[in-house]
């Protein structure tokens, strides 16, 4: 696989940018065993229980209550977010409907998002599991700061946030140091929250199977694009480096033991190196 023997062929150069990064305090020194956990709550699907729209709708004053700051047409759109949204509710819809209107005009006052933008990121939000009102602003609002400091929409950083939360095992009171971490990737590296997002998914879930850590994850991502200034090549390669580290038998397998080294070994050192230093074997 040419993108594994690329990354391979310049762990020199990568172990150099990794200890940049370290140094400028990219890689964090905070990863603890919560983040391997994910609450069951945050993992289950929602039902197929859908309220009565018209009927719900006709309760909320207090969301309702923002056409005054909106307008009557971003208002309209603000309310179809929240029907939206309630379909994804199963219990107390009208008082969660409320709360979360609330939290979203309260919002709107520390982030420069309109409400329309912020309703539709709250429902990819509730769509990835994360179905807790409380849960759900605390993701929002760490997605808009995101988008708003690395240069990227608001839809771009939920993406991003929810997947890196489903796919790490990261829960959701967790999303400050998850924006914080992804932040830093950019300022660090050469990419923005929108390039990030478009292959976190696919690197994300081979690297969670292989039991390497977000922060060291997104070290890497920082590290290779301050290289090559490609975001997709650099996660491309990454990607590779991780499927490999699962294969017996493929392309790392096999040089591992040509090195007298071998895959388990390597994977091993997950919990006790990081990555970093696995790209110095």
């Amino acid at each position: 696989m040419p993108e594994v023997d690329v990354v391979i062929r310049g762990q020199d150069l990568t172990t150099q940018a990794f200890k940049k990064v370290e140094k400028s305090g990219k890689k964090s020194a905070e990863v603890v065993n919560k983040a391997w956990k994910r609450t069951s709550e945050n993992l289950q699907k929602v039902g197929g229980h859908v309220t009565q729209i018209g009927s719900t709708l006709t309760k909320l004053a207090a969301p309702l209550a923002i056409v005054g700051v909106l307008g009557v047409s971003a208002a309209a759109n603000f309310e179809q977010r929240l029907a939206d949204v309630s379909t994804l509710i199963q219990d107390d819809v009208g008082p969660t409907i409320t709360k979360l209107g609330d939290g979203i005009k309260d919002m709107m006052e520390r982030v420069p998002k309109d409400a329309d933008d912020l309703g539709a990121s709250l429902y990819s939000i509730f769509s990835a599991g994360i179905n807790k009102s409380a849960d759900a602003l605390r993701v929002l609002e760490d997605s808009a700061i995101l988008a708003t400091a690395g240069l990227g929409s608001t839809e771009e950083a939920t993406t991003i946030m929810t997947v890196a939360l489903n796919a790490f095992g990261i829960a959701a009171d967790q999303s400050g140091r998850v924006s914080d971490v992804l932040f830093k990737t950019v300022k660090n590296g050469i990419t923005t929250v929108a390039k990030l997002q478009v292959n976190f998914g696919q690197m994300a879930g081979q690297a969670s199977a292989v039991k390497v850590k977000f922060e060291e994850v997104m070290a890497a991502n920082a590290a290779l694009t301050s290289i090559t200034g490609k975001t997709a090549q650099s996660q491309t390669q990454l990607t590779a480096l991780f499927r490999e580290m699962g294969e017996q038998g493929g392309v790392l397998d096999k040089a591992l033991k040509k090195n007298k080294f071998s895959l388990e070994k390597f994977r091993d050192l997950v919990s006790e190196k990081g990555l970093a230093e696995r790209l110095k074997i």
